[in-house]
């Protein structure tokens, strides 16, 4: 059965500017949905740059968007060619598997023993402060736990040790959490381990079909940290919370 759907789209409205938040005079900005970036070329006609779909709202997830461009991880174009129909890249990110900035490509990678103290430190001098500042949350929450775990890694990485004080997830400074599934990382063996994944499940932040039993290790969260609100990441320090210490 063919079902004709009739989609409306409102605007042009700015991103923002130096003075005003995010969507500021936008009357759909708490609204979900399918939306558009456009840029007005100098023949006057907007050419569609990107299309959007959010279940939260057109604020939080296009504040997101300027967070990760300013920050470098997104691509950036350059202004001049887009109004004149042309795509010239200027960065291409790094968010992308595979790609890394400048500073990593000049210098060896080597792995570095991730200690509080330089995770402080690291997690101050992210291009993306938000982020920066959510890792550092979740970093005092782990240390006040008693629950941190130094990592030996490339990246700003640290641990959150569980109850029988084995990692039982891993954050870095991408955004990805990694959550541990081995049955033996939970005194409570399979019971505990479930009862966990099962209130990740309910939080949408693992798929539904997810069967616990076959997973060798674990699995990343379906969301980066950065993804989250900030009642989010209370709400996931609450559930591991009933895991470690």
């Amino acid at each position: 059965m063919n079902t004709k759907l009739e989609i409306i789209f409102h605007g042009p409205y700015p991103l923002c500017t130096e003075k005003n938040d995010v969507l500021f005079d936008c009357p759909y900005a708490s609204f979900e949905g399918i939306y558009l970036w456009a840029v007005r070329m100098s023949s006057g006609v907007y050419r569609v740059s990107y299309l959007g779909q959010t279940i939260r709202s057109f604020y939080i997830r296009n504040k997101e968007h300027l967070i990760q461009q300013l920050g470098g991880n997104y691509q950036v174009c350059d202004p001049e060619a887009m109004i004149n129909g042309r795509h010239e890249v200027v960065w291409n990110g790094m968010w992308r598997k595979g790609t890394q900035s400048a500073i990593d490509r000049k210098r060896p990678a080597k792995n570095i023993k991730w200690t509080v103290n330089i995770l402080k430190e690291a997690f101050d001098d992210l291009a993306d402060n938000e982020l920066g500042h959510r890792l550092r949350k979740i970093l005092d929450w782990a240390v006040n736990k008693q629950a941190f775990m130094t990592s030996v890694a490339i990246k700003p990485t640290f641990g959150i040790q569980g109850k029988s004080k084995d990692r039982i997830m891993t954050l870095s400074s991408n955004g990805d959490i990694y959550s541990f599934m081995s049955v033996k990382q939970y005194p409570g063996g399979v019971t505990e381990r479930d009862a966990l994944v099962d209130e990740l499940k309910q939080f949408g932040l693992l798929d539904q079909d997810l069967d616990p039993n076959q997973v060798v290790s674990g699995r990343y969260l379906s969301k980066k940290l950065y993804e989250l609100s900030d009642d989010d990441i209370d709400k996931l320090l609450d559930v591991y919370g009933k895991y470690c210490g």
